[in-house]
């Protein structure tokens, strides 16, 4: 007889292999399309910031620093997305009794931290053929930080999760704060470079945080402009918290609607 883990396990792996089919599987590309897509943005950022002449940073090779705030964001940006479709895309299969509405939040957020280590770690050996120093400068701290995020967007995946899955009109307001976002996260330009009168309110974004925390551990010549540890953990042990205990509450009125 297995135990609830292991049945809450094999359940968790079923949903990720049939997240990754589904994922991939209707792009002739297939796979290749995950790292073909930040490739996108990453030339479109150089080039536009290298005709601006605003691409040089001391001690900083301008495409790696994108690489390092773009696959996060797109980390933190799938899971929260992808999380909020999570309930409704599979609402025949919750008729089974051991599967439960938080197993596919757990397989897709897993399978987009996949996507997220191998195309980092691809793209890094990609510079690194170019003869860019790749390995980062306390990689304990780069690490820490980007799984502080991995926390922070599960909570927001599973809030997302629970809330669209009881209103799905409101996944429709995802993209509209996803947009904004992509800007003031600091994805392609440091918090250094914001007026310092303007930091206050970027710095209530976690994402900020985490980025810019990651950045001052893996570049030693990185400015760093106020992101602090304590208010990334804080928001995400919250978030987790407040997405595990809405779970918590709303789990039957999800099997009902």
């Amino acid at each position: 007889m297995r135990t609830a883990i292991q049945i809450q396990r094999s359940v968790i792996f079923a949903f990720f292999i049939r997240e990754l089919k589904t994922r991939f599987g209707s792009y002739r590309l297939g796979y290749l399309w995950a790292l073909l897509e930040p490739l996108g943005h990453i030339l479109v950022i150089v080039a536009v910031f290298g005709a601006m002449g605003r691409n040089s940073m001391p001690g900083i090779e301008y495409p790696l620093f994108i690489i390092t705030g773009l696959f996060p964001f797109f980390f933190f940006k799938y899971v929260w997305t992808r999380s909020a479709e999570a309930v409704k895309s599979n609402r025949a299969l919750l008729a089974y009794r051991y599967v439960k509405p938080l197993d596919n939040i757990w397989a897709r957020a897993l399978l987009e931290l996949l996507i997220f280590l191998i195309g980092f770690v691809v793209y890094l050996i990609g510079l690194a053929t170019f003869g860019i120093e790749v390995m980062p400068h306390r990689p304990l701290e780069v690490f820490c930080a980007y799984i502080l995020l991995f926390i922070f967007a599960i909570g927001v995946g599973i809030v997302s999760g629970v809330v669209c899955g009881i209103f799905p009109e409101l996944k429709k307001c995802i993209p509209f704060i996803n947009r904004p976002l992509y800007f003031i996260s600091g994805v392609f330009i440091p918090l250094s470079v914001v007026p310092e009168k303007f930091r206050v309110y970027f710095l209530w974004n976690p994402i900020l945080h985490a980025l810019e925390l990651a950045r001052k551990n893996y570049f030693p010549s990185f400015e760093h402009s106020g992101a602090s540890w304590l208010f990334l953990v804080m928001s995400s042990l919250v978030s987790l918290f407040i997405g595990l205990a809405l779970y918590r509450i709303t789990r039957f009125k999800l099997l009902e609607s």
